[in-house]
């Protein structure tokens, strides 16, 4: 599974006027404004209200069969290998973790919904999947 996340991070702009505000190996996010268009690879579209879905390669995105019409964060998917890893330490995993709540899950990704509090300490947690966002 390549990509588990709860994202945070927002920037004015689309897919085809500005760069991605984050781009690595395994994910390309973008900014998203209105409705996207289809996506080059498999993608995953999160609603600034939470939801999110799954998007096949060369679909438009839509959460819940309708296509955004607001904000929303497109994470497209790169193929990257990504193995799960073994967990060796004491801590237990980051998620399923206490006021988190599974929004997507396939055999691709998993979306979690979690929002970190100021001042609280997060618990020493083990990541065995690849995690993007922030």
């Amino acid at each position: 599974m390549p990509c588990c996340s709860a994202f945070a991070l927002f920037q004015a702009g689309s897919p085809t006027a500005q760069k991605p505000i984050i781009d690595n190996d395994r994910v390309a996010v973008w900014d998203v404004t209105g409705s996207p268009a289809a996506q080059p690879t498999d993608a995953v579209v999160v609603s600034l209200n939470g939801n999110a879905a799954f998007v096949p390669k060369g679909s438009a995105p839509a959460i819940d069969g309708k296509a955004p019409d607001g904000r929303s964060m497109v994470i497209d998917l790169k193929d990257h290998p990504a193995p799960a890893y073994a967990n060796t330490t004491k801590y237990p995993l980051a998620f399923p973790r206490p006021g988190s709540k599974k929004v997507l899950e396939n055999d691709r990704v998993i979306v979690w919904d979690y929002t970190w509090t100021p001042d609280v300490a997060t618990p020493m947690h083990f990541h065995d999947k690849d995690v993007c966002g922030g």
